[in-house]
């Protein structure tokens, strides 16, 4: 599939894809990322088109059974996928994604803001990419987006 990339989604992962996040307490983490997360069907097939990363404070290890689940149940996958691997704890979402974004997105795929696009479920990383000069953009929390804010 052609991807449209005059501009990049950075896909939020816990809450703004995971449509059951709030689930995970009833579950192992393990036993949640490997057999019980759901994502957000509309919003997968509204970044279907598009060029996304995947950009989490979910640390790395869970990186493959993310994907893996992803791909199992929505036949989608990333285009990139950016897991926690800095460093920091991973209750400090903006710093994590701060830190990709400078050391990995900008080298991988250029510096300019106004390629990226944010869908992003934590106002303070909404905040943060904004300082960035990135457009970042609350998650459709009720799947009723027909199609991406920007």
């Amino acid at each position: 599939m052609l991807h449209n990339r005059q501009r990049i989604v950075l896909m939020d992962l816990n809450v703004a894809l995971s449509s059951n996040f709030h689930d995970m307490k009833n579950y192992g983490f393990e036993d949640f990322v490997k057999n019980h997360e759901a994502y957000r069907s509309k919003t997968i097939d509204l970044l279907r088109p598009e060029f996304v990363v995947l950009i989490t404070a979910r640390d790395v290890k869970w990186g493959v059974h993310t994907l893996s689940r992803i791909w199992k149940t929505s036949q989608w996958t990333p285009n990139d996928a950016l897991f926690n691997d800095t460093g920091l704890s991973g209750q400090d979402a903006p710093l994590i994604k701060k830190t990709q974004m400078l050391n990995k997105v900008y080298s991988r795929y250029g510096d300019n803001p106004k390629q990226y696009y944010a869908i992003e479920s934590n106002k303070n990383t909404r905040d943060m990419y904004a300082s960035l000069g990135i457009q970042a953009y609350d998650c459709d929390r009720e799947d009723c987006w027909t199609t991406l804010p920007f």
